[in-house]
């Protein structure tokens, strides 16, 4: 899916060096479901919510050629060739009206727990865990010192992808929308799996180190 290239992007751009948060890459989620997927608006939307020094603007273009441009000719054409009776429809994201559910309005704005909350309805986990590894990549710090503090470093890892912003929302979207128990526990199974990735995650990098 679109908003998974976009988040692999964003990752892409922090390993060369360009510091790129959550609440960018869902600014850059939101842009494009504006803007449309014709190229050049694609590029526009990215290289305006996630480059904010000018000097790291040749960087983001040769990473955007890679990334984007040397796509199987197939792939490529799904993400650049659209109609104007098909963008509405290709565009996955509507991050200011739809993902809230109805009536919830535009809040505040692009927020990193309006993508956990589309992939916790969505059920997508690969998103899930996209999320997560961009938000453990975001820690100040991840010394070994810090292994006593693990809880805190799981907090601090929710409050940067929204979760508790997410978890409320989707109460709330749950009394709105009268979701049933079926797919509430869906939802919840999905919060269950993305704190334990996180733990795990954090688990890892400590071994490693």
């Amino acid at each position: 899916m679109l908003e998974e290239k976009i988040l692999e992007f964003g990752r892409l751009l922090r390993k060369g060096g360009i510091n790129i948060s959550v609440t960018q890459i869902t600014a850059a989620l939101e842009a494009v479901a504006l803007v449309g997927l014709a190229q050049d608006d694609f590029y526009t939307a990215l290289v305006s919510t996630l480059i904010t020094d000018q000097m790291n603007l040749p960087l983001f273009d040769k990473l955007f050629r890679l990334f984007f441009l040397t796509l199987p000719q197939d792939d490529s054409q799904r993400l650049f060739t659209v109609s104007k009776e098909q963008e509405q429809i290709k565009i996955p994201l509507d991050l200011v009206q739809s993902i809230e559910g109805k009536g919830m309005g535009r809040g505040a704005g692009a927020s990193p727990y309006l993508l956990l909350v589309k992939s916790v309805r969505e059920q997508n986990y690969s998103l899930l865990r996209q999320l997560a590894e961009m938000g453990i990549e975001g820690l100040n710090s991840l010394e070994q010192e810090a292994v006593n503090e693990r809880e805190d470093l799981v907090a601090e890892v929710k409050v940067s992808i929204g979760w508790y912003m997410a978890v409320n929302t989707l109460e709330r979207i749950r009394e709105q929308e009268q979701v049933s128990e079926a797919v509430y526990l869906r939802w919840q199974d999905c919060l269950s799996y993305l704190e334990e990735y996180i733990e795990s995650q954090l688990e890892d990098l400590f071994v490693k180190k």
